[in-house]
C-alpha cells in the first residue's frame, strides 16, 4: 500500500457515531481494528480499514463474522508491513 492515510479518533468516532468507550470495548472484543501508535501519546487508524469496516457494517454481520473480518484486516496490515521491510 503506497498511500497510507491515518485518521484520528475524532474522525473514527464521527464515522461510527459512537463514543470512545464503545470504540475501545469493540477493539477489546476484536470487533474493530486496533489503532496504530503514531506518536508518544497519539494513536490513529488506517483510513482504508475504517472504510472497509463501514462497508462491512452495511451487511449486518454476526459478531463472529465481524471478528473474522477484523482479523483479516489486521493480518493484511502485518503482511504489508513485512513486505515493505
Amino acid at each position: 500500500m503506497n498511500n497510507i492515510k491515518y485518521i484520528s479518533m475524532d474522525d473514527v468516532l464521527r464515522r461510527m457515531d459512537g463514543s470512545r468507550s464503545t470504540l475501545y470495548a469493540q477493539m477489546d472484543k476484536g470487533l474493530f481494528p486496533q489503532s496504530v501508535k503514531i506518536g508518544k501519546r497519539r494513536v490513529a487508524w488506517l483510513e482504508h480499514e475504517i472504510n472497509a469496516m463501514m462497508r462491512a457494517y452495511v451487511s449486518s454481520p454476526s459478531e463472529e463474522e465481524l471478528k473474522a473480518f477484523v482479523k483479516g484486516l489486521e493480518a493484511k496490515r502485518f503482511e504489508e508491513e513485512v513486505s515493505n521491510v
